[in-house]
């Protein structure tokens, strides 16, 4: 490893693994709440309609931001406002999925599966980081 690499691995606070699996995932949430900000699930747009799609958007778009900025430092204060909005997207695409799983046809039962695990997964890290504001020191 290069020692830039190397330097700023070992910048982040244990455990390093986690925290820079979460990063991917906030950096995945971007990227989600792109898409769906400049093209949307037709499903998604037409029940929601185009400004709660966007609203839907915004809140991933903002989760992973707030995520990407805070997870590896842990500013744990900041990082439950990104999950809060990462949560707050979960149910609101799970709310449109269960509704079409009941008004259209086929099966929207593997979507609203892979939701609920995307979800608690921002709900464990949510867990992890509750009751303080900052994480706090410990040994290497």
């Amino acid at each position: 490893m290069t020692p830039v690499l190397s330097q700023a691995w070992q910048s982040i606070k244990q455990p390093r693994h986690i925290k820079v699996l979460y990063w991917f995932a906030y950096l995945a949430t971007v990227f989600g709440g792109l898409a769906t900000l400049f093209a949307p699930p037709q499903t998604v747009k037409s029940e929601l309609g185009p400004w709660l799609t966007g609203s839907l958007a915004v809140l991933m778009i903002l989760a992973g931001v707030v995520g990407l900025c805070t997870v590896l430092g842990g500013w744990w204060k900041v990082e439950r406002l990104g999950l809060w909005c990462a949560l707050g997207a979960a149910v609101i695409y799970a709310s449109v999925v269960t509704t079409l799983h009941f008004t259209s046809e086929g099966s929207r039962l593997t979507q609203l599966t892979w939701i609920t695990l995307g979800g608690a997964f921002f709900l464990v890290r949510m867990f992890m980081v509750w009751g303080q504001d900052y994480e706090p020191k410990g040994k290497e």
